[in-house]
């Protein structure tokens, strides 16, 4: 796979993703911080996880 284009967008996101690099963080609280709807959001992390440059988010489960 090639790697992802560097767009604004995409480095709003891994902004997002390292600004707390030792906290879980999820796609809905990535996009709400960098002003970007989940459509955007979701497709950039696959992209970047796709290539290993984000982990892959562990599934939520009830408490």
């Amino acid at each position: 796979m090639r790697t992802p284009r560097m767009t604004q967008a995409t480095q709003r996101v891994l902004d997002g993703f390292l600004r707390e690099e030792a906290a879980e963080r999820r796609g809905y609280e990535i996009g709400a911080e960098a002003g970007l709807p989940s459509g955007t959001v979701h497709p950039i992390l696959a992209r970047l996880e796709a290539i290993g440059k984000v982990p892959r988010a562990a599934p939520m489960t009830a408490s």
